[in-house]
C-alpha cells in the first residue's frame, strides 16, 4: 500500500518520481509559516470567534501585517460565500483506499471547510501563496476521499486566491473522479523526471539524480578554470538570453538541492551525537551560538536617554541593540568606542533590558577544537 497525502499530489503530477525516495525532507519556510498563520485565522473567523493576530504572527514567525492583509482578504471573500456553506466544519480529515491498477492508496488530506448538503459536498480549500502553481490535483484528491471514501455523489470545491482576490469552483462527479484516477494510476507508474520549479518545493531533492545532473550541468557552463566573481559575470555575458534564463533556473534547482543536503546533514549531525570525523583531522559538529538579541523597549530606554541625543534615538528606535551599540562606540571617540560598547553591554545585562536566545549551527573545527 502507498501512503499519500492530497497536498503531495500537484508535485507527483508535476515529476511522477517526486515521490520515489523512502527520506524525505519537508522544508518550512517565511510563505509556510505565513500560510498556517492564515489558515489557523480563517478557522477561527469561521467559527465566530476573533483570531488574535499578534498571538499568530509569534507563534508562526511570520510578518503580522502580511497575515492581516490576507486575512482581510479571507474575510471579504467568506461575506461572500457564507450562503453557500451552511453548518459548515473546519479542517475536516477525509481519506479513501484507492484500489489501482497494481497497488492501494491510502490517501489522506485536510479539507480547510465543508458543508454536507445531503449527497452533495460543497468544499472551500485557502490558498494564501501565488496564482502559479496548479493544484487541481490537490484539490481532485479531496473530491475522491468525498465521493470514494464517504459516499458523497458530487463535491464542489471552491479555492479562493487571497493575494490576488480571486477564486476558482470545480465540480467532481463519480464520472469525474474515475477518469482523474486513469490518470493518476498511470502517472504513479510512469518513470522519469520533470525539472521545472515545482523542483525546489520537493521533499526528495536531495538525493533527485536529475536535479544533481542538472547542478553539474550548470557547474560545468564555467568550465574547469577557478571561479570568480568576474569570470562568471563575463561567462554569463556571453550566453545568449535564453541560455541565461535557463542558468538562473538551474542555480535555482541548485540552491534548493544544497539547502536540502545541508538540513539532512545537520539533521545527521545531530542524530549522530552532535558530531561526524571527517577522517582528514576536521569534524562536523554542532556549535551552540547566541541568536538574534531582543531589546526590551521599555527596559532600556532610561540608556537610551542617557546616551543618545533627541535625533539618535529614533534611529534605533526598534530596537536594535548592535545599532545602539555601535552609535555608543562612536560618540566616545577613537580608540575608546570598544571599551564604551563593553560598558554598555554590561549597563544592559544589569537593566535586564536584552534576551538572547542560541541557534545551533552546523560548523566544521579542527578535531580537538571547541
Amino acid at each position: 500500500m502507498i501512503s499519500l497525502r492530497c497536498s503531495a499530489l500537484p508535485l507527483i503530477f508535476a515529476c511522477p518520481n517526486s515521490g520515489d525516495d523512502p527520506l524525505r525532507i519537508d522544508q518550512r519556510n517565511e510563505a509556510s509559516d505565513a500560510g498556517s498563520a492564515v489558515h489557523e485565522a480563517m478557522q477561527s473567523y469561521v467559527c465566530g470567534l476573533e483570531p488574535d493576530m499578534d498571538a499568530l504572527a509569534l507563534r508562526w514567525g511570520c510578518d503580522r501585517d502580511e497575515i492581516g492583509r490576507l486575512t482581510w482578504a479571507g474575510r471579504q471573500a467568506w461575506a461572500e460565500l457564507a450562503p453557500s456553506f451552511p453548518d459548515a466544519e473546519t479542517e475536516v480529515a477525509v481519506r479513501a483506499e484507492l484500489a489501482l491498477s497494481s497497488d492501494v492508496v491510502d490517501l489522506t488530506g485536510h479539507v480547510d471547510l465543508i458543508s454536507r448538503l445531503g449527497t452533495r459536498a460543497h468544499a472551500l480549500d485557502w490558498k494564501s501563496g501565488r496564482l502559479d502553481h496548479d493544484y487541481y490535483a490537490q484539490v481532485a484528491g479531496y473530491a475522491a476521499c468525498l465521493i470514494l471514501g464517504e459516499g458523497y455523489e458530487e463535491v464542489v470545491i471552491t479555492v479562493v486566491w487571497l493575494r490576488e482576490g480571486e477564486a476558482e469552483t470545480y465540480t467532481f462527479d463519480r464520472a469525474t473522479i474515475a477518469a482523474w484516477l486513469e490518470r493518476f494510476d498511470a502517472q504513479l507508474h510512469r518513470h522519469g523526471y520533470v525539472l521545472g520549479s515545482h523542483c525546489q518545493f520537493c521533499p526528495r531533492g536531495h538525493s533527485c539524480e536529475a536535479v544533481i545532473a542538472d547542478a553539474r550541468r550548470a557547474s560545468a557552463v564555467f568550465g574547469q578554470e577557478e571561479f570568480t566573481p568576474d569570470r562568471i559575470a563575463a561567462t554569463v555575458a556571453a550566453l545568449p538570453p535564453a541560455a541565461r534564463v535557463e542558468l538562473y533556473r538551474q542555480a535555482k534547482r541548485v540552491e534548493a538541492l544544497a539547502s536540502a543536503a545541508r538540513q539532512a546533514v545537520r539533521l545527521n549531525v545531530i542524530q549522530s551525537g552532535g558530531e561526524l570525523d571527517a577522517g582528514d583531522g576536521w569534524v562536523l559538529k554542532i556549535s551552540e551560538e547566541g541568536g538574534r538579541r531582543e531589546v526590551d523597549t521599555v527596559k532600556v530606554w532610561p540608556l537610551l536617554e542617557a546616551h543618545l541625543n533627541d535625533d539618535e534615538v529614533p534611529t534605533v528606535i526598534d530596537v536594535s541593540a548592535s545599532r545602539f551599540e555601535d552609535l555608543v562606540a562612536k560618540r566616545a571617540g577613537r580608540g575608546k568606542g570598544a571599551a564604551a560598547k563593553r560598558a554598555l553591554q554590561d549597563e544592559m545585562k544589569a537593566a535586564d533590558a536584552v534576551k538572547q536566545g542560541t541557534v545551533l549551527k552546523l560548523v566544521e573545527r579542527r578535531k580537538g577544537q571547541q
